[in-house]
């Protein structure tokens, strides 16, 4: 299904995508059965929180950038037309946050040139210096100005790589070696991890709201044992108010795989750093609502797993409840509003507050699916077609493990897939009418009294496309000459 998201040229970067992040997940999974119980929280400890290094610039938050080595143009390009993007296989289109804007990418020789997209036609367009840089993050602000921002994918999203960030077409952000970036959905604010000397990083948060920027030394999380590795990482908390660093090290020796773990809540409004409480010995913190509550994911001697909502005190950093729990895995992908779990041949929305299951989507057997949920919407990606027949054609797929030298941290062994002979037999079956793959829709956003939400299909075919008609959330179309950006109501 990885085929759907990305015209064929994006497929290599996709998957690089995919992988890093979901290699951060597994890190993390590896706690539930080795990472050493935390001790209670020492004098150095407290004594590296208060020396966690702050400066907050007052607005406009204006601060100098290391520059890309190849920065955005400088004049304008010119004007990205309906014949350059309609049909045009290269073309990759994403939608962006609030269901109203829309960014095509489209190749041109060693450059990448792009258009926000609104239901009124082009909001504003450049060229970015590389083909490489994509994965774009979009959002609408309340007093309507509009954020694009790329991050190349030059290296892993944990490693390196290039950030520009544009509002409404001027760019107010812009780095050559970045290790990690995030947007707010809401387009309150963005941070970037960015690489110093010494071999240490700062965290730098732009709050737009407010027009400061404010800056965090990070060398007291980065420190790493000489038989360890040190990895850390940032997300939003899910209201955005709030971002949090977690980071532990991975150890390459010795029963333990991830041990000195510790998590970190910095507010976006330029306030100082709080202390979340340290893993349990069989569980994980997934996500965060805020600096006081989050998600919490434990893997039970039987096998099985549970996600609970747990709420803790600042005071003395230890949890005080769980707000709810359940036995089941839940992915936390929403908006604050539900959660989605996936349990078998089960999809189940969950009511964040309560945990109570308010909808399901179940199947006889387990599909081939992904789950998606964007702007209270529900997602379900997935194949219709005989089981037998996809799984002849994934029995098609040709897998090489491959011993990597000359890696930072010795030989590794890769998995490669070559999935050209299973692709083959899929558009076999699509050509003979056996095989179709759909978007299932459900606008959670009309959840009411137990009744079901609103739902609609779409279909896409083999090379989808800009402008093919086939995005769940929206359609490009022509008017007047122009390329207008339509959602789907």
């Amino acid at each position: 299904m990885a085929h759907r998201m990305f015209p064929r040229r994006w497929w290599p970067y996709a998957a690089f995508f995919a992988v890093a992040v979901f290699g951060v997940v597994a890190w993390w999974a590896l706690s539930s059965g080795g990472a050493a119980t935390q001790p209670a929280e020492t004098m150095e400890r407290q004594n590296a929180l208060r020396s966690f290094g702050q400066d907050v610039a007052t607005s406009p938050a204006v601060q100098p950038n290391p520059p890309a080595p190849d920065a955005a143009s400088a004049t304008p390009p010119e004007r990205l037309t309906p014949a350059d993007v309609l049909g045009n296989p290269d073309c990759f289109m994403r939608n962006g946050t609030g269901g109203d804007l829309a960014v095509v990418l489209v190749p041109d020789d060693d450059a990448l040139r792009f258009a926000v997209i609104d239901e009124s036609g082009i909001v504003f367009e450049d060229t970015l210096p590389s083909q490489s840089t994509g994965f774009p993050a979009l959002a609408r602000r309340p007093d309507g100005s509009v954020l694009a921002a790329f991050q190349s994918v030059a290296g892993p999203p944990l490693s390196s790589g290039s950030v520009v960030v544009y509002r409404d077409g001027q760019v107010i952000y812009e780095n050559g070696v970045v290790r990690q970036f995030a947007l707010a959905k809401d387009g309150s604010s963005f941070f970037a991890i960015e690489p110093m000397a010494g071999d240490v990083s700062r965290l730098v948060i732009r709050n737009l709201d407010l027009g400061n920027e404010t800056h965090h030394d990070l060398a007291s999380l980065e420190t790493a044992p000489a038989d360890g590795r040190r990895l850390t990482t940032g997300s939003y908390a899910i209201d955005n108010s709030e971002v949090v660093l977690q980071s532990f090290t991975l150890r390459w020796l010795g029963p333990d795989g991830l041990t000195d773990y510790r998590a970190l809540s910095l507010p976006t409004d330029g306030g100082g750093p709080r202390e979340i409480p340290p893993l349990d010995r069989q569980g994980t913190w997934q996500s965060f609502v805020s600096a006081n509550e989050g998600y919490f994911i434990t893997h039970n001697r039987d096998g099985t797993y549970t996600t609970s909502r747990r709420r803790f005190r600042d005071e003395n950093g230890k949890v005080s409840e769980d707000v709810w729990s359940r036995d089941l895995v839940v992915p936390i992908t929403g908006d604050g509003a539900w959660l989605v779990a996936q349990d078998g041949a089960g999809v189940y929305v969950l009511e964040a507050s309560t945990g109570d299951i308010v909808f399901q989507r179940l199947w006889l057997t387990r599909p081939d699916y992904r789950v998606r949920l964007h702007d209270g919407r529900l997602v379900l990606d997935y194949p219709v077609a005989k089981p037998e027949d996809l799984a002849r054609c994934r029995a098609e797929q040709q897998v090489e493990s491959r011993t990597i030298g000359d890696q930072p941290d010795g030989p590794t062994e890769r998995r490669l897939v070559d999935a050209t002979a299973e692709n083959a037999c899929l558009a076999d079956l699509r050509r003979r009418g056996l095989y179709r793959t759909v978007y299932d829709v459900y606008d959670l956003r009309t959840l009411a009294d137990g009744s079901p939400p609103d739902h609609y299909r779409v279909e896409y075919g083999e090379n989808p496309h800009c402008g093919s008609g086939d995005d769940p959330f929206g359609t490009l179309e022509v008017r007047d000459g122009q390329l207008v950006y339509v959602p789907r109501s």
